[in-house]
């Protein structure tokens, strides 16, 4: 898999030595799932001055869950720009990111997901997690500043 990196400008793909960098198959499926932009629902309340409720470009192509909601890509954390950053917003950053993950453990790619979110200064969530999986654990970390949404590794 190619490595994603992420800029002010959003994400772009890495070189190294002036060849495409490469990651594991989870890393890729770690970033893809917590910084694509989740559709958000019609009853769902957007973000201050936010009408577009984004979702990825294929989404109707997506096969229907077992319970018969559309399966989705990405996260929700883009709808907590801005937040102020009380206990209860950074539990939702926390609950955003296992819902973003779920589907690893559904298609049985992992067995088990750690998520922790913690506060940093004023403006910034420390992500981390472990993610358990067949070859063993894979640790990830990110911190997204909260007003721009732009994640750098942690």
């Amino acid at each position: 898999m190619l490595k994603l990196i992420f800029k002010s400008s959003g994400g772009d793909l890495r070189l190294d030595a002036d060849r495409l960098a490469t990651a594991s198959d989870l890393e890729t499926a770690v970033v893809i799932s917590l910084f694509t932009d989740q559709l958000a629902e019609h009853d769902e309340e957007l973000p201050f001055g936010e009408s577009d409720r984004r979702g990825w470009c294929l989404d109707h192509t997506l096969p229907k869950l077992p319970d018969g909601t559309p399966d989705r890509i990405g996260s929700k954390l883009w709808m907590l720009k801005r937040e102020k950053l009380t206990p209860e917003t950074v539990e939702r950053y926390r609950e955003y990111v296992v819902a973003a993950l779920q589907w690893l453990i559904d298609e049985g790619a992992a067995t088990s997901i750690e998520v922790k979110a913690e506060r940093v200064g004023n403006t910034m969530i420390a992500l981390s997690g472990r993610i358990i999986e067949a070859d063993g654990p894979y640790d990830w970390a990110f911190n997204i500043d909260t007003e721009t949404m732009q994640p750098e590794r942690g």
